[in-house]
């Protein structure tokens, strides 16, 4: 069965990866004329590729096609059954919504404000008013906007869903007697860290165990202990035992909405309480069999990252079972620790370019601490929250336990600092890490460990060394009505103009969200690590609300800014910011250029100090690399343009920021028909209030510009300075 689910999985990689695709087909083959396998593997490994390829293509462009049907006329001005309903942090709703027979993820971002009143819609149908659009793993959600409450009315046409039902009865119940730490509670139980704050995930996520959160083998491995040991301890009959666990386990699916990686572990548990012995003496095949139910029965779960770390580690472990079987139970817990690690590495590599090695330190204490302690615990708080006030009695320990959890945690934190990046796989570069990473499991499980150290360092050694390209190279992040820009030089060495940034209100935290999903995963897949030079331009939060977030997550050498442009606590904010990590700031006006490699990067004296509008205070760069010229306008206005004309001879430039996201207060006729840039690229965000880019300046622009490129309709834009300076976009 094992190398029927591989033959499937080779079939969906060649539409994906085919070089991976071709060395795992190599290696079955190869694997097969060892093994010395029948005719009939040979004809089944040649065929069901070809299957499984023909079956996801037809999946994928149906997917396809629904998908751009919805984003073709987005808005949403409807009624919808709420199929869950649960209210989180600072009004912010989500859930399952019912739309013409479709179910969709709802996000809703102001319930329970302007004195509406907080109602739980859960099976109710109600006129809601929204917009379709992508998530992150590019899947349909639905925004909803507006909710008219005295419009929604019990939806009497479908059976209500029990599980949902009770589910939101347990959240209420958690929510009343559960105490601080019910948020947390719930993620143990169903998977949802929605209630969770964001320094909580953020701070299991850089020490590896975030996985631990989400439902997966470890939560059913514990289910089935507990139920197994309460029956044993009252002398229930086996057959009976097995009766019960079959219940309880699909309820638990429907409970955490058929997760990809709880699904996989209760599908392989139940073919192994209900299969005879004779077919399980290869748990492999067991793993097997469940993979191809599953994407027979959801195809989509191959893209789920949950669902590929579980498949992947699993397979490991079993594979590392002559390992794991002969030897102590420490060393054993050790064992499972490496070849956990092994298996995730890949999967880590591709998804999110960066490799939790702390996690190898940290799960030592942790998969055991939620295993035995967090989640039993939850499971009693969840059969308590069914007697009122029942809570009270656990909840103080919960509260200890958590304490506990958290020391640990900080104590591990300090060691994040110290990041394994990896940076964006060519595919034959995967082809080469994932063979390395067998060949370090296999060595490992033979306990050949020097030759395992010697593949490990020289693995660590070639990523290191990535990316081999060296050219110079300019992106302008998707930031929205914002900037943030980074210029590498062909030696790696970096200078950063602007963060970014949002307008927050004055009560509520800003916690970095562009850094985290617009820059640091750019960072990662081109394995910087630190910044030579920070640009602040001018002090606006749409160019430097980031400043305080990237510096705790990325190292900066040096901050350039213009002092006197600051407000006395603005500066100091940026100076405490900056002596906390050890940047040095330099003032702008007292140099004029820095020299990175081959490059000159000239800060331009057009600055209009003594204005009220700070974006004429703006830092105008222009950078030199061999006959290229890249001219970064900040905000500049009209005012700073004509100073640039009478104090530079700025001629043919080949790259133009596009100065204030393209208003019509800057780039005038004048300007851009003297420096007639061939590339013109501009920062903005889709439908913004300012209407930016305004077509007065889009039309001057193109009469000079060969190119005109906009974030808004093309995402990140990525310019290489090679002989064709060869552009790339990239929507986020």
């Amino acid at each position: 069965m094992l190398y029927v689910a591989v033959s499937f999985l080779i079939g969906i990689m060649w539409l994906h990866i085919k070089s991976l695709a071709i060395f795992l087909f190599l290696l079955s083959l190869f694997i097969l004329y060892r093994k010395k396998q029948h005719l009939f593997v040979y004809i089944v490994v040649l065929i069901m590729p070809i299957i499984s390829a023909t079956y996801y293509t037809s999946y994928l462009h149906n997917n396809n096609l629904e998908t751009q049907t919805l984003l073709a006329h987005p808005e949403i001005k409807q009624h919808g059954t709420f199929i869950s309903f649960k209210s989180h942090h600072n009004h912010k709703v989500v859930g399952t919504i019912q739309l013409n027979n479709q179910h969709f993820s709802f996000h809703h971002y102001n319930y329970g404000q302007q004195k509406q009143q907080k109602i739980d819609l859960t099976h109710f149908n109600c006129h809601i008013k929204g917009y379709f659009h992508t998530s992150k793993a590019n899947d349909v959600v639905v925004i909803v906007k507006q909710i008219d409450v005295k419009s929604c009315h019990k939806d009497t046409t479908k059976l209500p869903n029990i599980f949902n039902t009770h589910k939101n009865f347990i959240y209420n119940q958690m929510e009343k007697y559960g105490g601080k730490e019910y948020g947390r509670v719930l993620a143990l139980l169903f998977g949802d860290v929605h209630l969770l704050s964001v320094d909580q995930l953020e701070d299991v996520k850089r020490i590896g165990i975030y996985h631990l959160l989400a439902v997966s083998g470890s939560h059913i491995v514990s289910i089935i202990i507990i139920i197994q040991m309460t029956c044993t301890a009252l002398r229930i009959p086996i057959p009976v035992i097995k009766c019960l666990l079959c219940i309880a386990l699909p309820c638990y699916a429907f409970y955490v909405d058929f997760v990809p990686s709880a699904l996989r572990a209760i599908i392989s548990a139940l073919l192994i309480i209900l299969l005879p012995r004779k077919i399980l003496q290869h748990p492999i095949d067991i793993l097997a069999t469940t993979f191809l139910i599953v994407l027979l029965l959801f195809p989509a779960y191959i893209y789920d990252i949950g669902f590929q770390f579980s498949f992947l580690i699993t397979l490991f472990i079993l594979l590392g079972k002559p390992l794991i079987a002969k030897d102590y139970p420490l060393r054993t817990f050790w064992h499972l620790n490496i070849i956990t690690f092994l298996g995730a590495f890949i999967i880590s590599a591709v998804h999110f370019n960066e490799i939790q090695w702390v996690g190898l330190i940290a799960n030592l204490f942790f998969i055991p601490f939620y295993t035995f302690l967090l989640f039993p615990l939850a499971i009693v708080c969840f059969l308590l929250s069914h007697i009122t006030h029942a809570l009270y009695l656990i909840k103080h320990i919960m509260q200890l336990f958590f304490w506990l959890h958290d020391l640990l945690v900080n104590l591990l934190l300090p060691l994040s600092h110290w990041q394994w990046y990896i940076p964006k796989l060519t595919h034959i570069e995967l082809v080469f890490v994932f063979i390395s990473i067998l060949t370090i499991f296999m060595f490992y499980v033979m306990k050949w460990y020097l030759k395992c150290a010697i593949v490990c360092l020289s693995l660590t050694l070639i990523i290191a060394l990535l990316p081999f390209d060296h050219l110079a190279r300019f992106t302008l992040f998707d930031v929205g009505n914002g900037d943030a820009m980074l210029f590498e030089t062909p030696q790696h060495r970096t200078v950063m103009i602007d963060t970014g940034g949002k307008l927050m209100p004055s009560n509520k935290d800003y916690r970095g969200s562009i850094t985290k999903y617009k820059i640091l995963p750019a960072l990662k897949q081109r394995n910087i690590h630190q910044l030579d030079y920070l640009i602040i331009t001018h002090p606006h939060l749409d160019h430097m609300g980031e400043f305080k977030y990237l510096a705790s997550m990325v190292k900066i050498k040096s901050l350039i800014i213009n002092p006197s442009s600051y407000q006395s606590v603005q500066y100091s904010n940026i100076f405490t910011i900056a002596k906390l990590h050890n940047i040095s700031i330099i003032d702008s006006t007292t140099i004029t250029h820095i020299d990175l490699d081959e490059c000159s990067i000239q800060l331009l004296d057009a600055a209009i100090i003594t204005s009220d509008d700070k974006n004429e205070h703006s830092i105008i760069t222009l950078i030199n690399y061999k006959q290229y010229q890249l001219l970064l306008m900040a905000d500049a206005t009209i005012r700073n343009e004509q100073l640039l004309l009478q104090r530079y001879n700025l001629k043919n430039i080949d790259v133009l920021k596009v100065g204030h996201h393209g208003s019509i207060t800057s780039s005038s006729g004048e300007f851009i028909a003297s420096i007639k840039p061939k590339i013109s690229v501009i920062s903005a965000s889709k439908n913004n209030r300012y209407q930016f880019p305004a077509s007065q300046v889009v039309s001057r622009l193109a009469k000079s510009s060969d190119k005109i490129y906009n974030t808004a309709q093309h995402g990140a834009i990525t310019i290489v300075f090679d002989a064709q300076m060869k552009t790339s976009v990239e929507k986020s």
